[in-house]
């Protein structure tokens, strides 16, 4: 089960990611597109049929390895505002000794050992996956959740960049069109980012408190 939703994440990251792909190929390299129109028409039904078959039998496979390597991208020290903003987070929920959920759970003395929060995540994480399948199978869904809207977010934000009106020209010549629809990718392109930390504080508190739940059911 959990392989399948990776797959069908991925292939969801990925079908996104063809959308500012095929914009950029199509404004640079148009005769791609005029290529496989032209292959189908000229062919006969049978072929047609069969060629219609073998392209999403190509595109499918093609935006999952796609998908896999946004996800990737995403999580890499390469866009760094995403590890900023997710160690900066885990310090506000795990890390700071202000915060009375740490408190609580700092009374446990291996934790107590990790001075790292990145160590403290680790180690509930491992602590829950080991103790309690359920449990487990929830915050795989959220983790699922969490990077579906980081790759979101970085899409988004390309096809931001791939909808700036030098592209769009040879879509529209309307001015509304050519500087509008950048500035509400540019709006979901943020939305996204911030669903992605919503999400992922979330997920910390609830690495908290079920471990917390664990600990004291001993």
């Amino acid at each position: 089960m959990q392989f399948t939703t990776l797959i069908v994440e991925n292939i969801v990251i990925g079908g996104m990611g063809s959308i500012w792909i095929g914009i950029l190929l199509y404004r640079f390299t148009p005769g791609i597109f005029s290529f496989i129109q032209n292959q189908l028409i000229s062919q006969d039904n049978f072929n047609q049929i069969i060629l219609a078959l073998a392209i999403p039998l190509i595109y499918i496979p093609l935006i999952y390895i796609f998908g896999c390597f946004l996800n990737d991208l995403s999580s890499s020290k390469m866009i760094g505002i995403f590890k900023f903003y997710d160690k900066r987070i885990r310090k506000e929920v795990i890390g700071k000794k202000k915060n009375q959920k740490t408190i609580r759970i700092r009374r446990f003395s291996r934790l107590d050992e990790m001075e790292k929060c990145g160590e403290q995540n680790h180690f509930m994480r491992f602590y829950i996956y080991h103790n309690s399948i359920n449990i487990k199978k929830h915050l795989d869904y959220h983790r699922g959740i969490i990077r579906i809207h980081r790759s979101s977010s970085l899409n988004w934000f390309l096809i931001f960049i791939s909808t700036f009106p030098i592209y769009l020209s040879p879509f529209s010549n309307n001015l509304f069109f050519l500087f509008f629809t950048p500035s509400i990718v540019f709006v979901f392109a943020l939305i996204s980012f911030f669903l992605w930390k919503q999400q992922s504080i979330r997920f910390y508190e609830m690495i908290i408190r079920s471990y917390v739940s664990l600990r004291n059911s001993k």
